[in-house]
Order: structure tokens, then C-alpha cells, then sequence
């Protein structure tokens, strides 16, 4: 009787890569006596940032007394629904309503200022940040 081994991996082997949240996540901003949700997207090939602001047409609070107010945390939940939670105790505040079909309210660029290095240290933007050149190679500045 011959015995057959398994090719699977150990299920104690864990992948080396970290999860990301796959939704898109902003925070709560007040803005001309509004509030609004805002988004920042960096851009990978040049040092920017996009930053969408969507105003909030409808707010909705925990059963216990809290409600969505600047500066809490937003993540879109779709459909122009976005939770919104504290930023230190990361606890629920409720859920605040956009436009889902609509364009940002507000969008603008703002470029990445260069970080101060010291003189001769070479600087470059690579995949979303500022990296500078460092006897170890390139590192994150």
C-alpha cells in the first residue's frame, strides 16, 4: 500500500502580502458652513494629488447619540453612502448620504512639495512618494 502525500501548503503558512481595504476611504470637512466629504487620490507618475470633495446631503446618527461631524473618518459603503467613524476611538458615528451619481462638488491638484534633504542628497517621485538616495539605495524620504 503505497501512501500518498500531499502537495497542498500548511495552513499555518500565511502570505507575505497585507490586505487593503478595496473601498475608497476620505474624511469629513467643513466648507462654506457645509459638510462635505473629502477624497485624495496620489498620482503614481508625477508629484500630485487630486483631491474630490463631494457635499453631504443627508447625515444619520448612531442609536446612541453620536452623528457624523468634521473630521471624522468616511468610508464608502456605494451608492453615495458613506460610514463615518472617530478618528481616535474609530467608533461608529453613523453614516452620511452624497449624490452617488454625481461628479465631485469640488476638484483640485495640489502638487507635492519636494522634501528638504540635505545638499547633494538626489531626490526622485517614485510610485506615489518622495524617495531620496541613501548609501543603503533608495529609501522613502
Amino acid at each position: 500500500m503505497t501512501r500518498r502525500t500531499s502537495t497542498r501548503r500548511s495552513s499555518k503558512r500565511r502570505s507575505s502580502r497585507k490586505l487593503r481595504a478595496n473601498g475608497m476611504e476620505g474624511v469629513l470637512v467643513e466648507r462654506k458652513g457645509a459638510l462635505f466629504v473629502e477624497y485624495k487620490s496620489v498620482l503614481e507618475d508625477t508629484p500630485e494629488v487630486i483631491v474630490m470633495q463631494w457635499r453631504v446631503e443627508y447625515t444619520q446618527g448612531t442609536g446612541y447619540g453620536e452623528r457624523p461631524k468634521e473630521g471624522d473618518i468616511a468610508a464608502s459603503q456605494g451608492g453615495g453612502v458613506w460610514g463615518t467613524r472617530d478618528p481616535v476611538t474609530h467608533r461608529s458615528t453613523g453614516t452620511v448620504t452624497v449624490d452617488g451619481n454625481a461628479h465631485a462638488d469640488f476638484t483640485e491638484t495640489r502638487t507635492m512639495p519636494r522634501p528638504k534633504v540635505h545638499a547633494g542628497i538626489e531626490t526622485r517621485w517614485y510610485r506615489g512618494a518622495w524617495q531620496k538616495l541613501t548609501k543603503k539605495g533608495w529609501v522613502r524620504a
